[in-house]
């Protein structure tokens, strides 16, 4: 009798476990894709995915992310995109004051702010004119 109970929990557990794979489908076509979603719909045979839609830019610093979904089961693959270059721009000029340094030169990066090339100082010292 307890042989028998057990053999049953067992084939119970086995159909739950086995039933639980089903549902998803691997991307039928990139590599770096990643299958993130189960089927909602028409089960597929063959997966027809819409456009690309960006979820999160790429910037100099993380990696940008997208998104596409399958027209008939709705299977959502994502994909990561590379990072951007820094995409530098001149800094302006400070001119020196009596009390505070200035600065010449140099770059920052119009994306994420970043100073690519340090500015020229120029020390409050030259900035003082005596007069005779």
């Amino acid at each position: 009798m307890k042989r028998t109970i057990f053999a049953l929990l067992l084939v119970l557990v086995l159909i739950f476990a086995f039933s639980a794979c089903g549902g998803k489908n691997p991307p039928d076509d990139s590599d770096k894709d990643t299958d993130s979603g189960t089927q909602t719909g028409t089960p597929c045979t063959r997966h027809i995915y819409g456009e690309w839609e960006e979820v999160t830019p790429s910037t100099c610093f993380e990696k940008g992310l997208e998104v596409r979904y399958c027209t008939v089961c709705t299977l959502k693959v994502q994909r990561f995109k590379d990072t951007v270059p820094h995409t530098p721009a001149p800094m302006p000029d400070v001119a020196p004051t009596c009390y505070l340094d200035g600065s010449t030169g140099g770059m920052r990066c119009t994306v994420c702010s970043a100073v690519t090339e340090k500015p020229t100082p120029i020390s409050k010292d030259t900035a003082h004119k005596l007069s005779s």
